[in-house]
């Protein structure tokens, strides 16, 4: 792999299994590492002279017995600045001595040339810009970045600019990277309420959309068009804009619950009004004890307003489910006039009418004076209930 890692580094291959010799060797001789690469003794001085140009290596003699030492690996980066600089000067010269067209498209194929793409938008910003995702694309393209190039690539997002994510249902990061996303200022992530095509997606900034697809290879199409940019622009905003949504059904009713505890970190709260217990569904029973296990687990708390006939089953299942001293879970009495099948969840910034039944339904409101309203009333509420 490092082998291999070297030459797109732009070293030979004689060059970097010379150098890998060396550095594994420490202070060595010519003619042991002729012996642990194979190569012949010409092709191995014809590198060791190479190497040492590019700092890669030192050359100390003895008598007539020379010796080469690795110098410090970051040296490596040496041949990319001195390229990024020759690169900037040949782009300047050409800019000045061409038309550029008013439409531009380049074809980025394989994990290497998306990572290549993603990566320029991301040393691209400043401190105005923002990349818009809308299909973020999920755990794919977690896989294709990878571990290393997906940390530099949310990295230079929060040092040079922000991020602002549409995701489908379907394409979530891991719960880990969800965390990360929601945790830092630099990005807005919101959920969609429907689910488009799992193996596409839009990324786009000021200066170029790039179209993902997931397929094999895997590629994305860049297009330089100021028009297009527009449209993806007023089409994104029509859509994060958008502060109500209505959901129906069981997959979209436990999608709703688990964005809660995704969303909030531990030690954070939620609120809830009309807590109940639907006694012959046992799809939900089940559900709610899976569903306040993890809550439990992860730490974060919530204030339950419950009606009274199913205020012992909820406090049963808290006891149940690991929060047997209530360190995590608070539950009271709500004197409602009756048992109704709506309950209001209120949590950072936005508010849940949650209808239960055969097709529950979830309506969502993304307005702070809704949940400020709301969260008002529920204070009064609790307040109440000694």
């Amino acid at each position: 792999m490092l082998l291999n890692d070297l030459q797109t580094l732009g070293l030979t291959k004689n060059e970097a299994a010379t150098y890998l010799s060396v550095n594994e060797s420490g202070k060595t001789k010519a003619g042991e590492i002729i012996k642990s690469t194979g190569l012949h003794r010409n092709l191995v001085y014809q590198a060791l002279d190479s190497l040492a140009k590019s700092r890669l290596v030192t050359k100390t003699t003895t008598g007539k017995v020379a010796s080469f030492q690795a110098t410090d690996p970051s040296h490596l980066l040496d041949r990319i600045r001195e390229q990024d600089l020759v690169a900037q000067k040949v782009i300047e010269e050409l800019k000045t001595k061409a038309q550029i067209s008013d439409q531009e498209i380049t074809i980025y194929e394989g994990e290497e040339g998306m990572r290549a793409y993603n990566m320029k938008n991301a040393e691209n910003l400043t401190k105005d810009d923002c990349i818009y995702v809308l299909g973020s694309g999920g755990e794919k393209f977690q896989r294709v970045m990878g571990t290393r190039a997906q940390k530099k690539y949310f990295s230079l997002i929060e040092k040079n600019g922000k991020a602002k994510i549409l995701m489908y249902p379907k394409q979530r990061f891991n719960k880990e990277l969800m965390n990360k996303v929601r945790s830092r200022p630099n990005y807005e992530v919101r959920v969609l309420p429907f689910n488009m095509t799992p193996s596409a997606g839009i990324v786009f900034t000021n200066s170029n959309v790039g179209i993902h697809i997931y397929e094999d290879p895997v590629l994305v199409i860049e297009i330089k068009n100021k028009h297009l940019i527009k449209t993806y622009k007023d089409y994104f905003d029509s859509l994060w804009k958008q502060e109500t949504r209505i959901e129906c059904g069981m997959e979209a009713f436990k999608n709703a619950f688990y964005e809660i505890i995704n969303e909030l970190n531990p030690g954070d709260e939620y609120y809830v009004i009309g807590a109940n217990v639907i006694e012959d569904q046992t799809e939900y029973i089940k559900f709610f004890n899976e569903y306040h296990r993890a809550r439990i687990k992860k730490g974060v708390k919530v204030k339950m307003l419950s009606y009274q006939p199913a205020l012992k089953n909820i406090t049963e299942r808290f006891k149940r489910e690991g929060d047997p001293k209530f360190k995590v879970s608070k539950i009271k009495p709500f004197s409602g006039p009756m048992i109704s099948p709506m309950q209001t969840t209120i949590y950072n910034g936005k508010t849940l009418m949650v209808l239960t039944g055969n097709n529950p339904t979830i309506i969502s409101f993304e307005n702070k004076d809704v949940y400020e309203g709301f969260k008002t009333y529920f204070d009064e509420l609790w307040n109440q209930v000694k």
